[in-house]
């Protein structure tokens, strides 16, 4: 079965197979899934990669990833793999088990913040209060909005605005950062056990295309509970 490197660790996510030198790569931020044809027979492993000679890697195995399962007997390192989608769950034996002076910036891929409960992630994705949209982003396609957080985080809302805001506007709850008018979906219920509640929708035929959406999640009533702006694309 084809080794998939889905997380490099720095900036770089989901690359189908393993690039042609190795060199450079930090050794203990790696996250390779060894993909079949599903997910429950796929023999998923995260390994750190250790290089030598600049080119030749040797796979030290760090755990399983169905050591953790959920409900329905799926692995919980990753949100979807089999849609691409290479979150990592709150389960996920990534999360919190990485080596924090392997940190490469203060912030992940997304631009959420590094080390964000004491102990870095391993991968290119730290588990971290966000919002993201997965899907076919075309009219009439089926969507799904994702919001991260830890388990049983109440309340849950849904912002939707009709522009980004020039400079955040400062609240209790973190940085708002959508313009007027706006609606407000909610309350949605606790975060579940996984740590990431999924809302299906099914975009509008009209207005047409292209336009944009504008959304950003509450989550909690903390002081970082106002997550990053995610911009809908529907094209």
């Amino acid at each position: 079965m084809p080794l998939i490197l889905v997380h490099l660790g720095r900036s770089e996510c989901n690359l189908h197979g393993i690039p042609s030198t190795l060199s450079g790569l930090n050794e203990r931020r790696q996250i390779f899934w060894e993909a079949g044809s599903t997910e429950s027979s796929a023999g998923v492993q995260i390994e750190a990669v250790g290089i030598s000679s600049g080119s030749t890697a040797s796979k030290v195995p760090v755990t399983t990833a169905n050591a953790t399962t959920d409900g329905d007997g799926a692995f919980t390192l990753f949100v979807d793999p089999g849609k691409g989608d290479y979150h990592i769950r709150f389960q996920s034996p990534c999360r919190a088990s990485g080596d924090n002076s392997a940190a490469a910036g203060l912030h992940d891929l997304e631009g959420d913040p590094r080390i964000a409960y004491g102990t870095i992630d391993i991968g290119a994705d730290e588990f971290y209060t966000h919002l993201y949209v997965t899907g076919d982003t075309t009219p009439g396609g089926a969507i799904q909005g994702k919001l991260v957080g830890l388990p049983g985080t109440n309340p849950v809302g849904l912002f939707i605005g009709s522009g980004v805001l020039p400079y955040p506007m400062p609240t209790m709850w973190g940085e708002y950062r959508l313009q007027a008018p706006w609606v407000l979906l909610g309350p949605l219920g606790s975060i579940p056990s996984n740590g990431v509640m999924i809302l299906p929708a099914t975009l509008p035929m009209s207005p047409p295309a292209p336009y944009d959406v504008p959304m950003q999640a509450l989550i909690g009533l903390n002081a970082d509970s106002l997550t990053n702006v995610c911009v809908l694309q529907v094209r």
